[in-house]
């Protein structure tokens, strides 16, 4: 049995992302893992404050220039290999261009989902640089500190 006080709840409009660019900030990011079969992606939210934007980055071959774009547009490595933590991305404010596509619902009538055409850099925005972490072995150790 659920049993809960709705009393005195303020109601809450959702709205969407429009359509065009959106200055935003990268809410949360997490890797995952479809069940089954499907590849892996970036699931991505980002809010401007009044709106939340949900998106996945699939991490294909052929999507690889996506991720590329939404690192860089977080001012993050974007180049060669390139090993971040989830932390290091969110916060993070870009800007994202939208677009409207329509699709059918389950019951057969029409709906619009909002979906990121591009990720882009906020100039308004500029991050320190996040240098990956260096293994202990390829670290630079005084010789006055290696046993002999």
């Amino acid at each position: 049995m659920l049993e809960l006080d709705l009393t005195n709840v303020e109601s809450k409009e959702f709205s969407n992302f429009p359509v065009g660019k959106t200055k935003c900030w990268v809410n949360k990011v997490v890797k995952k893992a479809p069940q089954g079969q499907g590849n892996p992606f970036l699931e991505v939210k980002l809010t401007d404050g009044t709106a939340l934007l949900t998106d996945r980055i699939y991490l294909t071959d052929k999507a690889k220039w996506r991720v590329q774009q939404f690192l860089k547009a977080c001012q993050l490595p974007h180049e060669g290999k390139v090993s971040l933590a989830e932390a290091d991305i969110e916060n993070r404010h870009i800007i994202v261009d939208c677009f409207a596509e329509a699709y059918k619902k389950q019951d057969g009538t029409e709906g619009t989902a909002i979906r990121v055409k591009s990720y882009n850099i906020d100039p308004e925005f500029s991050y320190p640089a996040v240098t990956p972490a260096v293994a202990p072995a390829e670290q630079d150790v005084p010789s006055e500190d290696i046993p002999y």
